[in-house]
């Protein structure tokens, strides 16, 4: 059974929540904002992925759909200029990790964490320096193909080691961060190949890959 807390938050964008209350330009809705990882953390007391991934939970994402925001009164942080500027790999790195793990919502909407899974928090971070290669490449396909892919190799494990710093800075135990920053980087390694072929490397190495949840 959903709480309250739950219902209030879910299906929402997870780039509305800087705003205590936004008008939607799709529907002429006025929503609540959905709590941060930060308020999540303390509301509940967990770690940073855990709080992570009870803000995923309360979201219902479709990547796909262009996203349309009101002007902002706050100042957008350098990861979410980012994260707009490289066509939402992070989301389209969720839905992957949704898909991988068999991931589908319940009657109300709202899915399970990622790193209740077995492997789940191994394939989030994999699939997210997988996707966010492919969106920087993509972002400069008109450069010569070796380097486009140095450049979203590259780019993928700086943004990633950046949100790794953000974390440690939050208290995240750095051999977390360490653990997390590996799958990312083999992840950005597998976007030299097809979807299908880096979801199959990811079949045969994730029990070698560390599960990025170390005991605090």
């Amino acid at each position: 059974m959903s709480s309250p807390f739950q219902k209030k938050f879910c299906g929402k964008s997870p780039f509305k929540q800087e705003d205590p209350k936004e008008e939607s330009l799709l529907t002429g809705t006025v929503f609540e904002p959905i709590p941060t990882i930060k308020e999540i953390k303390n509301r509940f007391n967990l770690g940073i992925d855990q709080a992570q991934d009870k803000v995923d939970s309360l979201k219902k994402i479709d990547p796909v759909v262009k996203v349309v925001t009101a002007p902002r009164k706050k100042r957008k942080s350098l990861e979410h200029i980012g994260e707009e500027f490289f066509n939402f790999p992070q989301e389209k790195a969720r839905r992957r990790t949704d898909g991988y793990l068999d991931i589908i919502p319940d009657e109300d909407g709202l899915m399970q964490a990622q790193n209740s899974f077995e492997y789940g928090d191994t394939s989030r971070h994999y699939f997210a320096g997988d996707e966010t290669s492919r969106s920087i490449q993509d972002k400069f396909k008109s450069l010569p193909y070796p380097t486009r892919v140095a450049m979203g190799i590259a780019g993928s494990n700086i943004g990633g080691w950046l949100h790794e710093y953000k974390n440690l800075k939050d208290g995240n135990p750095f051999l977390e961060s360490l653990e997390d920053g590996t799958n990312n980087f083999w992840g950005s390694l597998a976007s030299l190949f097809s979807r299908d072929t880096s979801t199959k490397i990811l079949d045969k190495t994730k029990k070698y890959l560390p599960d990025g949840k170390v005991k605090k």
